[in-house]
C-alpha cells in the first residue's frame, strides 16, 4: 500500500488577496445603458459619471 501524507487545508478563501486590495478605493458605479430602437438606432443612458469626465469623449 501507498500511504499519502497530503495534507488538505480546512478553510481556503481564493479572494482574500483581492479583498485586500479592494478596500482601498471607493465605489463609486457608472452605469450605461443601452435601449434598442428601430432597427441600427439606440439609446444610451450614462449615469454617475463625475462631471470633470466628458461623456461625448468617452462615448
Amino acid at each position: 500500500m501507498v500511504e499519502l501524507d497530503i495534507q488538505i487545508p480546512t478553510t481556503f478563501d481564493p479572494f482574500a488577496e483581492a479583498e485586500e486590495f479592494g478596500r482601498t478605493g471607493t465605489k463609486d458605479y457608472v452605469h450605461i445603458r443601452i435601449q434598442q430602437r428601430n432597427g441600427r438606432k439606440n439609446l444610451t443612458t450614462v449615469e454617475g459619471l463625475k462631471q470633470e469626465l466628458s461623456s461625448d469623449k468617452i462615448l
